[in-house]
C-alpha cells in the first residue's frame, strides 16, 4: 500500500513532514518556520489538530531561504523572488551585486584609513594629524 491514505489526522503520508522534522532537516529553528510560515515565505499544506504539515518540497525552499539570507537579500525580497512571475530575478540579482559591490569599495576606504590609523605612530589617534584635518 505505497499511496495509503492517513487512517486518522495523526498519521501523516510520506510526502508529509511536521514542523519539526522540517527543522531537523533544514537546521532551521521552529521558530524561524513559523515566522517564515507567518509572512508567507513557507505555507503548510495542511494543518492537523492546529499542527503544520508541509510537503517535502518545503526543504529546498527553506535552504533557498537560507542561502538568500546568507547573500544578503531581505525577507522580502526574498518572498518576491520566490514568488517570481515575471521572471524579474535577473535584474533583482543584478541590483543586489551592484549595492555589493558598492558597499565593497566603501569597506575598502574604511579599511585603507583605518590601516593608515594602525602605521600613524601617533599615542592618541584623535589627536592625528592626518585624521584631524580635511
Amino acid at each position: 500500500m505505497t499511496d495509503a491514505q492517513p487512517q486518522n489526522d495523526t498519521e501523516m503520508t510520506k510526502t508529509e513532514l511536521a514542523i519539526g522534522e522540517v527543522s531537523t532537516s533544514t537546521g532551521v529553528k521552529i521558530s524561524v518556520l513559523r515566522y517564515y510560515d507567518e509572512l508567507g515565505l513557507i505555507e503548510p499544506t495542511r494543518r492537523v489538530g492546529g499542527k503544520r504539515r508541509f510537503d517535502t518540497d518545503v526543504i529546498h525552499r527553506v535552504i533557498f531561504i537560507r542561502r538568500a539570507q546568507e547573500a544578503g537579500f531581505c525577507l522580502d525580497v526574498i518572498k518576491d523572488l520566490l514568488d517570481d512571475q515575471k521572471r524579474s530575478w535577473p535584474g533583482v540579482v543584478s541590483r543586489h551585486l551592484d549595492d555589493l559591490r558598492e558597499r565593497r569599495s566603501q569597506l575598502d576606504l574604511i579599511i585603507a584609513t583605518l590601516e593608515e590609523a594602525q602605521r600613524c605612530g601617533c599615542d592618541v589617534v584623535a589627536q592625528c594629524a592626518r585624521f584631524t584635518t580635511c
